[in-house]
């Protein structure tokens, strides 16, 4: 009887434990290494079915002209066929889960009507980029260096340097204060109350956002693109029941892996460099939550946890299965041609600009960003011009272009010994990379690698700042 007490209590013990874990796991965003990792697992399964990465850019543009179709007019119509792409349903799907999970709509912030307008833009110029480049930057900097796609390597060379000057441009113009990993109530509320002058922009009790007439007109227009698209499935017989359940799964997968991190492509990459410059982040206007989450490297360290799983599947069906290598480009456009290099430009101007990349802005539409609703008609008129003139465009990209290897393994020419050789080096240069930003996180957080790995940065975020002020930290 005794030992049937005990165990009953035992059980009851663990049961309280897994309820409480659970529910901080619900509740509370997650690390950029936890989230890389879904992100890596999404992106593997659309590859072991498509051989090739998931693609966002061209899906987008076919469902603004599925919204076209029902609104009975035509502009990308006239290059882009009406369609929906599910996996950004889902991402988007997930994002609306993570917000009532964490009971926390992002709505509550309040953006000033410039940081709104610099959303469109940032939406033009990254869209139009996306088509000098040949894709977004989710097909780049996650499938594009796990597949050693030498015109990814391009964009993102080109664009680290340029997303670190429009930061530095943003915060000239004192234009910098929202950009952060996430607007965590939580965390702002506490930051006001220690008076981290560039923290809480955006927290305005006053706000209502049900009253704003922006946010509802642009509410509209993104209802009208995944209304349009819907509506323009049901008329295609394309895909089964099965395979669009598959396209929502990784599009969840994707989109937890952003929404419940916060991270960006652009910003994750640019994270080591920004630790030459995180004595000069708060005097120029760059909130102490963001030079924090940069100088530890997490970013980095959760896009390294995205590429390698992918890169580790594209190197199994390489090499043990007999899969080509995918193209991370049209094969209409050979070689690295001038569409990366300003299109590597355009796509991290306009990530910085709209705060975020495409797929993160994806995450925050879902969660309630107004930033993510102005992004939208932006996105729409930077397809424009390459949907009317993409003959013209494609024409001069191809005219300055230099015949280099399509990935990395070729620079080994037909040896297939030192092709394998090659990949195997790349992937142990992620790896170590990966171990690298481990080290240098912890080491500038002082925290444990359980921690760096499974608690929030929002967590560790304020355990440090709690450290710094003596053990205070405000209750919201």
């Amino acid at each position: 009887m005794f030992l049937w007490k005990v165990k009953w209590k035992d059980l009851q013990l663990y049961r309280r434990a897994v309820y409480f874990y659970c529910r901080k796991l619900v509740g509370n965003q997650w690390s950029f290494v936890i989230g890389g990792l879904l992100i890596g697992l999404s992106e593997a399964l659309y590859y072991i079915k498509y051989d090739h990465p998931i693609h966002l850019t061209t899906g987008l543009a076919e469902m603004f002209a599925s919204m076209e179709r029902l609104l009975g007019f035509s502009l990308l119509s006239r290059y882009y066929s009406p369609s929906v792409h599910w996996v950004i349903v889902g991402a988007v799907l997930a994002a609306v889960i993570t917000a009532m999970m964490e009971q926390d709509w992002r709505a509550w912030v309040h953006y000033p009507r410039s940081i709104l307008w610099l959303s469109f833009a940032g939406g033009m110029v990254f869209s139009f980029g996306s088509r000098l480049a040949s894709g977004c930057t989710t097909w780049h900097f996650l499938g594009g260096l796990a597949t050693m796609w030498t015109g990814s390597l391009v964009v993102v060379f080109v664009g680290i340097p340029t997303a670190m000057a429009t930061l530095w441009i943003l915060s000239r113009m004192r234009l910098s204060e929202f950009l952060k990993p996430q607007e965590n109530k939580g965390t702002v509320v506490a930051a006001r109350m220690l008076g981290y002058a560039h923290d809480f922009s955006g927290l305005d009790e006053g706000y209502k956002p049900a009253r704003d007439r922006i946010r509802i007109i642009l509410i509209i227009f993104a209802s009208l693109i995944l209304g349009g698209s819907v509506i323009a499935s049901w008329t295609s017989t394309a895909r089964s029941a099965a395979e669009i359940l598959f396209l929502v799964l990784v599009g969840l997968l994707l989109g937890l892996g952003f929404a419940k991190t916060g991270m960006g492509t652009e910003c994750a990459a640019m994270s080591p460099e920004t630790r030459i410059l995180r004595d000069r982040f708060e005097l120029a206007g760059i909130p102490k939550i963001t030079k924090w989450t940069f100088s530890s490297i997490m970013p980095f360290a959760g896009l390294l946890s995205a590429v390698i799983p992918l890169h580790l599947v594209i190197l199994w069906q390489w090499i043990v299965r007999g899969h080509p290598l995918p193209l991370a480009g049209s094969p209409d456009l050979p070689g690295i041609h001038l569409g990366y290099v300003l299109g590597g430009v355009l796509l991290a101007i306009g990530s910085m600009l709209m705060l975020g990349c495409e797929i993160r802005t994806y995450a925050r539409l879902g969660m309630g960003y107004t930033t993510a609703l102005a992004a939208f008609p932006g996105f729409y008129l930077g397809y424009v011009p390459y949907a009317l003139y993409h003959q013209r465009i494609d024409a001069f990209l191809t005219s300055i272009a230099i015949p280099l290897p399509q990935n990395l393994p070729a620079l080994a020419g037909g040896f297939p010994m030192g092709q394998t050789a090659i990949a195997v080096l790349y992937a142990c240069a992620l790896v170590a990379l990966f171990l690298w930003s481990v080290r240098v996180g912890t080491s500038t957080l002082g925290c444990s690698y359980g921690e760096y790995f499974f608690t929030s940065t929002d967590n560790l975020y304020v355990r440090s700042e709690q450290r710094s002020q003596g053990g205070q930290w405000p209750t919201t």
